[in-house]
Order: structure tokens, then sequence, then C-alpha cells
């Protein structure tokens, strides 16, 4: 596969913005954006006229793409499905784009707090490589791949990972009076291990003054 070009597709969609995806590195990739009111060509449109005008342009530039993942904000992942999917970005089941025929629609809410906190985002150490397993369980419907942080809403998969303070099972020094961990980025957390003492540093004890003898005369 390869990822889509958004240069060429979006050159034709109206009032697209280009913005670097990460501030001051242009290499990282670069972030599309545009507002509905970019296609309201007549001041007598109605928001309905505005809607379609944008679905037009959105299908047409999407034509070629086989996977979408939706990054729609949803307060209630949950509650976001196909059919949310569909009506945020005005289309339909019948829609003769590829990703919506082979229900491939994906995002990144799989994996949750019990506030609706996205793991994606908030999970205190990165791993890539559950990442990557997790793309591949949904994007090619492996079973033999961890499920994680992805779910396809077009083939009905849920937030079926919930994390819980329960889970927790590292008392971290910031929340009780424990002894710190070492945590491995790429590895288990090590045992739990007391703070190395501060050597000791030796310091020569002075020769005593002899006491004065008083003189003579």
């Amino acid at each position: 596969g390869a990822n889509f070009d958004a240069e060429t597709n979006l050159a034709n969609v109206p009032g697209v913005n280009v913005s670097d995806a990460v501030a001051g590195n242009p290499a990282a990739g670069k972030t599309y954006s545009f507002f509905i009111s970019s296609f309201n060509g007549s001041a007598s449109n109605t928001e309905a006229d505005v809607m379609a005008n944008a679905t037009a342009y959105f299908t047409a530039a999407l034509a070629t793409a086989d996977v979408v993942i939706d990054e729609t904000y949803a307060w209630n992942p949950s509650a976001y499905s196909f059919d949310s999917f569909l009506s945020t970005y005005g289309l339909t089941s019948s829609s003769d784009l590829k990703f919506v025929q082979n229900s491939m629609v994906l995002r990144l809410d799989r994996t949750v707090s019990e506030g609706n906190g996205l793991d994606w985002f908030e999970s205190r150490i990165a791993k890539p490589d559950w990442a990557v397993e997790g793309l591949a369980h949904s994007l090619f419907a492996d079973a033999s791949k961890r499920p994680k942080y992805f779910r396809n809403i077009a083939t009905g998969e849920g937030v079926d990972q919930v994390l819980t303070k329960a889970m927790c099972g590292s008392a971290l020094p910031v929340c009780e009076d424990v002894h710190s961990k070492f945590i491995n980025i790429t590895g288990p957390v090590d045992e739990e291990v007391a703070p190395t003492p501060a050597p000791v540093v030796s310091v020569p004890t002075p020769a005593p003054t002899p006491a004065s003898t008083p003189a003579h005369t």
C-alpha cells in the first residue's frame, strides 16, 4: 500500500490550509485542514447546499483511498459509530467510495480511560510496536494480532479496552511514599530498589596545637 497523496488529491479543494504536522519540522509531514464555510459558493446557499458541495469535493478527493482513519472528536467514543461517521461527512452507506463499500473506516479510540481519555494521546510511555500490531489487527482483520488503539467502526468494532486505576500494579513515588522504580521502555518494570546512599568522604583530623611554653628570664 501507499500513503494518501494529499498534495495531489486535495489540490482542487477550495480553502485548504497546509501546515507542518510538527511545528518547525517540515520533514515530519503536513496537516491539511479546511472549513465547511469554504464551500459556500453563494450567499443564497442553504446549510444543506454547503454540506452537499463540501461532500462532493470530499468524495472526489478520496476516490482512490482504500482506508480512512477518522479522528473526529467524540466526547463519548463508545457512542461514535459508522453511522456517526457517514452523517458527519454527508455520506450514505450506498456511497461508491472504496473505504465505504469495503468497510474500512478506522478510529483511534479503542483504548480509553474510565473518563473517556484516549490512550493514543494520554499513554504515559509510547509503544509504537503496540500501535503497529493494533493497526494490523483492524486493517487486515487479523485475529493473531493483539487489538490496541485502533478499531474498525465500519465492521462494528467497539471501544472494548477501558483502562482503570485498579489495573495499575506499580505504586509511583508521586502518588505514595515508596521507593522509586525504574521503568524500562523496552521491557518490564524492574524490582523495587532502595535509593543509593550518598558516599561518605573522610576528612583527616588536624594535629593538635602544642601548648605554649612560658618564657624564663
